[in-house]
């Protein structure tokens, strides 16, 4: 398994992922916002409370359910989530990591009520060796 760089962004924004064919994605994040808009000074997202769901798929358009869908304790494994910093592992096993091409990836945050935000996307660029 390839130890990824920590993706560190200012949410929400598309973020490219790139993984060797036949290889576990592992991906810590650490994600940043504006703490007063409009002044550029940045803090940790503060996520207690919040459940985190990411969803790997064919296309941006395929559905949820044709793609492969991580909770925590499922494929992310939370450090803090008051300062955002998870990581999320799909092993390569997972049909889509098996064959190079692009693929699309979603981050969403859930809170209490169910409310659902997507805060990340972008493309899962897997390399042929």
């Amino acid at each position: 398994m390839l130890s990824a760089k920590p993706i560190t962004v200012q949410v929400p924004l598309q973020v490219n992922i790139t993984v060797p064919v036949n290889n576990d994605l592992s991906q810590p994040f650490f994600l940043l916002t504006y703490q007063s808009p409009g002044t550029g000074v940045v803090a940790p997202l503060n996520l207690t409370g919040y459940t985190l769901k990411f969803v790997l798929k064919a296309s941006s358009t395929a559905t949820d359910a044709s793609g492969t869908t991580l909770t925590i304790g499922n494929g992310i494994t939370v450090a803090n989530l008051a300062i955002s910093s998870f990581t999320v592992v799909i092993p390569h096993s997972q049909a889509l990591l098996q064959v190079p091409g692009t693929y699309w990836y979603r981050l969403d945050i859930i809170d209490s009520s169910l409310n659902v935000n997507s805060i990340l996307n972008g493309n899962v660029y897997v390399l042929a060796e």
